[in-house]
């Protein structure tokens, strides 16, 4: 079926239109409003006030097509109310008039589609919605105009009227355009002067050299304002802080038309900021220091207390403000004190002619006096004189002179009176200090030795030792100990010196001490007794030596004897005892001839050749098994036994430990021998258990000294076992260490390489 176009021209069809549009103007409204909030790109819209503006439409269009007047007789003027209304929504709401034209032929174009749905269309109806529109966009332009003069009405008085405020515009390259009464009182031009400028003019030398200026510009351009606290100039050359705005102005188009600038004097803000800022800061500071401090008024009455004068002198800032200053520094004469500072003297009335501190006597506010140090200064508050007392308490400090002068008075006392030498040196080696012990001896007084050098007052030879010693100390920064050769009364006498270092503050060393003490009787004591010693030595080896000769003769014999086999039984067997008794004293004296030997420097000789460890180990374990049948002896050889070693030195090493461990372990309880081979090397250990406690460890520590012997050790050895393990396992480059503890006993362990280099 084809649609129906009606041409409707008389009454009756326009009341046809007006039903229809009645009758459907929810949809026509939502329609209109759907395509509005889609033109408008998600925008924040008020969708009642959009409906009430569409009602205002619809209401007006159906009375216009009831109304009967011919077209010609249907204006704009019809709309003029409806579309003020709209008109100022729209500029409410940030509409152009390209948009209210735009959304008012949105409004048109639902009407006639939900019209034509319906098979109705009319001339007339677009008449009258274009003069809608029409009227709508003029209205809107009017109202536009009117306020945009409004506004600039207002703008010119605000800115003509600002006299606070420089208020100018810029042209698009920074020249100044426009200039107010604010401008000219702030910055000291007038308008004819200053039009046409660049704005640089306002900025100091060296902002204009950075490129400040432009800097500001672009970022304004960019930003779209710049807002800053900034120092500028005025005409006649003044500085002045400036608070500034600087706001970028563009045309519809998006083209850079100017910058407005917004620029207010900020000076007595910022100085009194800055005032402000340091009366903050100075009560911090005041109300923070350590040394309490008091400011007086030129009559000398208390203006300020701060808080460490409420501590030192127990009173509050409330109790003395007011008071004379004298009633806490009794001392102080406020009228000399007022003199002196007006003279600009240095710490007025404090100040010895020396330049040196002196104190004062100061009361607390329970009477208690005690000693201070005080710096007086004058000053001005308000133009007023004002005088500020810093006053520090001392006492610690006098205290601690005081016992530092007590103990130095005790430590001289008591370096006078001890017969040491006692004595200070810098480090150019001249005296600083002697004590009487000193003087004593040489006979001279602190007066004639002090300042001098060890080459000043002593042979040449003694002298250059001192200082030798004394340069060591300096280069090493510890202490030494030294004997060193003093002439006294002709001779040389022997002096233990411990000399050391003294440091500041700073830890660096300025001078050297000593105690020196006669220790000349000791010295000779002590090589009498290392002659003494040297002398048995000599006499124990040369016993031994000539010993030799006659128990071998005894061994032969009895050997002799024994071979004979013509001795009845008791005759054999005393020849058998005298021969075990030679053999044993043969063997002491092999350990006294070792022992001289070590002692001589000599040392132990070896004789080294391919041996096998292991077979030496297991005759020493077989013998020492034989000679104690009661006891247990566990052997256990591993690893390569091959090496080069003396055979008869590394039996002797096993044997003294075996038969050690034997004298000193429990007699309930196995002795281990155990050997392990590497490729490099071989390890002998001998444990035995404790038969009381561990080993201590200064036990170890002196377990190899000669004549040294157990607490177990019954009484048929000289104490020389050990040492000459010890001895032995050194002349063939090994070492031997002692463990020992309550769980696995005490063992020795000694390594030898394969290879040793005598």
């Amino acid at each position: 079926m084809s649609v129906l176009v009606q041409v409707i021209s008389d009454n009756a069809g326009r009341e046809t239109l007006a039903h229809a549009i009645e009758r459907r103007r929810d949809e026509i409204r939502r329609a209109w409003l759907e395509r509005v909030r889609a033109d408008l790109s998600g925008r924040d819209v008020d969708a009642a006030e959009l409906v009430d503006h569409a009602d205002g439409y619809i209401d007006r269009l159906t009375q216009l097509l009831r109304g009967g007047s011919p077209v010609e007789r249907i204006g704009a003027r019809a709309w003029t109310d409806i579309a003020r209304k709209y008109a100022l929504t729209g500029i409410r709401l940030g509409f152009d008039i390209e948009q209210l034209v735009r959304e008012m032929s949105q409004l048109r174009s639902v009407v006639a589609a939900v019209l034509a749905s319906e098979g109705l269309s009319s001339e007339l109806l677009h008449t009258v919605l274009d003069e809608a529109i029409a009227a709508s966009a003029a209205e809107f332009a009017h109202v536009a105009h009117a306020r945009l003069r409004a506004a600039e009405e207002r703008y010119q008085l605000l800115v003509e009227g600002a006299r606070e405020y420089a208020i100018f515009l810029l042209d698009a390259h920074g020249r100044v355009a426009s200039w107010n009464s604010g401008a000219k009182r702030i910055k000291g031009y007038d308008e004819s002067e200053i039009l046409g400028q660049p704005y640089d003019v306002f900025f100091l030398p060296e902002d204009r050299a950075s490129g400040e200026p432009s800097r500001l510009l672009a970022e304004a351009r960019v930003k779209g304002e710049h807002k800053g606290r900034h120092r500028r100039l005025r005409k006649d050359g003044s500085e002045f802080w400036a608070d500034v705005t600087l706001t970028a102005l563009f045309d519809d188009s998006g083209v850079l038309r100017g910058f407005s600038k917004i620029t207010r004097d900020a000076t007595a803000q910022v100085e009194a900021e800055a005032a402000a800022m340091q009366r903050e800061r100075l009560s911090a500071i005041l109300e923070s220091a350590v040394d309490a401090i008091i400011a007086t008024d030129s009559s000398g009455r208390v203006a300020l207390f701060n808080r460490a004068a409420e501590r030192a002198f127990g009173c509050t800032a409330a109790d003395a403000v007011g008071r004379s200053i004298e009633v806490f520094l009794p001392d102080a004469r406020f009228p000399s004190i007022s003199q002196e500072c007006s003279a600009s003297r240095p710490l007025p009335g404090l100040v010895s002619e020396g330049g040196m501190f002196c104190t004062l006597g100061a009361r607390r506010a329970g009477g208690e006096v005690f000693p201070v140090e005080v710096t007086f200064a004058p000053t001005e508050i308000g133009g007023a004189p004002y005088y500020a007392a810093i006053v520090r308490d001392i006492s610690a400090r006098v205290r601690a002179e005081r016992a530092r002068r007590e103990a130095e008075a005790r430590l001289e006392e008591i370096a006078d009176n001890t017969s040491a030498f006692i004595y200070i040196k810098d480090r150019e080696g001249r005296f600083l200090l002697v004590n009487r012990a000193i003087e004593t001896l040489f006979g001279l007084t602190r007066a004639q030795m002090l300042g001098k050098t060890d080459a000043e007052m002593f042979p040449s030879d003694q002298a250059t030792k001192f200082r030798e010693n004394d340069l060591e100390v300096l280069a090493r920064g510890t202490a030494i100990t030294v004997e060193e050769m003093v002439p006294v009364d002709g001779g040389l006498r022997t002096y233990l010196s411990v000399k050391f270092p003294l440091r500041d503050e700073d830890g660096e060393i300025y001078a050297t001490g000593g105690v020196s003490t006669d220790v000349t009787e000791q010295v000779e004591a002590r090589d009498a007794l290392t002659r003494e010693v040297q002398i048995r030595e000599l006499f124990v080896g040369v016993l031994a030596h000539d010993l030799r000769n006659p128990l071998n003769a005894i061994i032969m014999t009895s050997a002799a004897l024994l071979a004979a086999r013509g001795l009845d039984p008791p005759a054999a067997k005393n020849v058998e005892r005298i021969a075990n008794g030679a053999r044993r004293i043969a063997g002491l004296v092999d350990v006294l001839l070792d022992f001289t030997r070590v002692r001589s420097g000599a040392g132990i000789e070896l004789q080294l050749r391919a041996a096998d460890f292991h077979e030496i180990c297991r005759h020493v374990v077989e013998e020492a098994v034989a000679a104690h049948p009661s006891r247990r002896i566990d052997c256990a050889l591993e690893g390569d036994p091959a090496g080069e070693w003396d055979a008869v030195r590394i039996a002797q090493v096993a044997s003294n430990l075996i038969s050690n461990a034997l004298a000193h372990g429990r007699v309930d309880a196995p002795v281990s021998v155990h050997v392990r081979g590497t490729p490099s090397e071989i390890t002998l250990e001998v444990r035995n258990a404790n038969a009381g406690a561990p080993l201590a460890p200064e036990q170890i520590e002196r377990i190899f000294d000669p004549f040294t012997r157990g607490p177990r050790a019954d009484g048929g050895g000289l104490g020389l076992g050990l040492f000459i393990v010890d001895q032995a396992v050194r002349a063939h480059g090994g070492s031997v260490r002692v463990e020992s503890d309550v769980e696995r006993g005490t063992a020795f362990v000694v390594t030898l390489p394969r290879h040793p280099r005598v």
